[in-house]
């Protein structure tokens, strides 16, 4: 086990009275923590979906800030969904943009918008869940790929803390050795643990796999998220179906005002809104 046993042992202490997780899931925790110290973070989702052969390929990034100039806790967020490619090129399929007071959810295929207030109105303080709020509303919006980055973005800035749920509930994790280790589901896919990269696997094959990768991240004790995988087969009516990706988190990345700037007008003319009533719903 590695040198960050100690850490995780005491993590796994608290998690399992609360959660009921094991000490792997407790190490994934840790590293979670270390990115939920990070005022900005960066995430982006790479993979396919193959069907008959045919892939698609996709791209998701996501801008997260969450910080309080004056006093005033402000958290901004951008999701955008790319089909890589799409015939006549890339093509921006859905962007879900939080400037700090309202959510807005973009679908590019369909067309239409939708937006939300979730931080106060004028001078008040912001909402008791404030940022629960605003996180919910990302995941039940979020499509394809974008849920599992949404889903792990929700686990690392939940308000009171990091709140990790088992990405396979009722599978056990394991720490796979160092070395070469093909996945189960994509033989492709080939893991390599050394003595400071470990890999974390839940393995429900033939089906799906999923995989956390640890790396030693000196002169800390906690070993830092360096990357989660995916792999999963399945049919689409009698077609098979392979679902593969890697999703990467960066602590630090160069943000630039657009990134939390919704559409004007003029870019939205001709676009059906979704009208919704009231506060962001749990």
């Amino acid at each position: 086990m590695k040198r960050e046993l100690a850490l995780a042992l005491i993590a796994a202490a608290c998690v399992t009275r609360a959660q009921s997780q094991n000490i792997q899931e407790a190490r994934i925790v840790a590293a979670l923590s270390k990115l939920r110290a990070e005022p900005q973070l960066y995430l982006e989702v790479n993979g396919s979906e193959t069907i008959n052969g045919v892939a698609k390929l996709y791209r998701t990034q996501i801008w997260w800030e969450s910080q309080a100039p004056n006093g005033r806790l402000t958290t901004r967020f951008n999701l955008r969904m790319i089909h890589q490619n799409a015939p006549g090129g890339p093509l921006l399929v859905q962007r879900i943009v939080a400037n700090g007071d309202t959510v807005w959810n973009y679908d590019h295929m369909r067309r239409e918008y939708s937006a939300l207030q979730y931080g106060g109105y004028g001078s008040q303080g912001r909402p008791q869940n404030y940022n629960r709020d605003v996180l919910n509303f990302i995941n039940s919006a979020s499509k394809g790929q974008a849920a599992w980055a949404a889903k792990l973005l929700r686990e690392i800035e939940n308000d009171g803390g990091v709140a990790y749920r088992s990405w396979m509930p009722g599978v056990a994790p394991y720490e796979l050795p160092d070395g070469p280790s093909p996945d189960p589901v994509w033989n492709e896919r080939v893991y390599l643990g050394t003595p400071s990269v470990d890999h974390i696997m839940y393995n429900n094959a033939p089906r799906r796999t999923v995989v956390f990768q640890l790396e030693d991240d000196p002169p800390s004790d906690v070993y830092r998220l360096s990357n989660v995988f995916l792999n999963e087969r399945s049919k689409v009516g009698t077609a098979d179906r392979l679902l593969e990706w890697v999703l990467k988190p960066y602590k630090v990345f160069a943000f630039d005002e657009s990134n939390f700037t919704p559409y004007n007008y003029e870019e939205t003319r001709g676009w059906k809104p979704i009208v919704s009533s009231g506060a962001i719903k749990q």
